[in-house]
């Protein structure tokens, strides 16, 4: 069951007032205020309940994360909030950290006590969604995290192993995939250092040798400037080792050969950024991969 098959998206004002008379349960989490998303710990706790939340809801139902919202003794009162991230913002959280990332919707709404963000948990087919790193000494990557009641709980091992049946029922056994994945797990404005990062994971139970990676940067404007800097030389990435590299607006200055062309807030600002790692499988055949991102400064 999908967001466009929950009869009760977008949430209403009705279903916000029912919440009176509701307490926190299974399916149903508040919270005063949004999570501090620019720290790594508030980015923890929310990856953390929302993780709790996709791998507690079931076929049929949905789960609600409502922000904005003050316990009582009978269920919660509205208080609002002044400001929310953005849809696209939450989705980038998931993506970084989370694999394969719960289905997710995020909505407004405009209650006569203030504005309630609503983020609805939906049923996905994939689940059990898990943690993909560490974040901040709140989420462990090694457990799986579900709801009892009101309480978040990692589940014991039957009961992941139940959970992995049932999808490998739903879908069928999981196909061998590259023993290495990697991505951009953050972009900031090109006049912050650092700009952004990528990781590097190794999701094998051998050793894998990583031979290069590099970025090559194209700039929108003038795509004759463009650039390509080394990262990493060949090294040895050993099985479930994670490592997170950070990158700055400096490295991608571009020489035309009369002057340098930096990234920057002005017109270089929209540039194209794509990131590759070379491997060897287990055969020990060279392989590559890329990703790319579209950046506006």
């Amino acid at each position: 069951m999908g967001v466009e098959d929950s009869a009760r998206w977008p949430p209403s004002v009705e279903f916000i007032d029912s919440c009176r008379y509701r307490r926190e349960d299974a399916l149903l989490e508040y919270k005063r205020q949004w999570y501090d998303l620019d720290v790594k710990r508030g980015t923890g706790e929310f990856v953390k309940d929302a993780l709790a939340l996709a791998n507690t809801v079931t076929d049929g139902s949905e789960a609600f994360l409502l922000i904005g919202m003050d316990e009582t003794k009978t269920g919660a009162e509205v208080v609002g909030v002044q400001k929310s991230p953005t849809a696209e913002q939450l989705a980038q959280i998931f993506h970084s950290y989370t694999s394969p990332p719960p289905s997710f919707a995020l909505a407004q709404v405009q209650h006569p006590k203030g504005t309630v963000s609503v983020v609805g948990v939906f049923w996905s087919q994939s689940h059990p969604h898990y943690a993909t790193r560490q974040i901040d000494n709140v989420v462990d990557p090694h457990h799986v995290y579900h709801r009892i009641g009101p309480t978040v709980a990692v589940m014991m091992p039957y009961q992941l192993e139940e959970h992995i049946r049932r999808k490998d029922a739903r879908l069928g056994p999981l196909q061998p995939t590259d023993p290495i994945q990697f991505g951009f797990t953050e972009i900031k404005a090109s006049n912050t250092h650092p700009m952004g990062a990528v990781v590097i994971r190794n999701v094998s139970d051998e050793p894998v040798v990583v031979v290069r990676s590099f970025f090559d940067v194209t700039f929108v404007r003038d795509r004759t400037l463009s650039k390509r800097e080394a990262q990493l030389g060949e090294g040895k990435f050993g099985p479930g080792e994670t490592r997170e590299y950070t990158f700055s607006a400096s490295d991608f200055a571009v020489y035309d050969g009369t002057k340098n062309h930096e990234v920057s807030s002005g017109e270089n600002s929209a540039f194209d950024l794509t990131y590759t790692v070379q491997f060897r499988d287990r055969s020990g055949l060279i392989q590559e991969r890329s990703v790319s991102l579209k950046v506006k400064g």
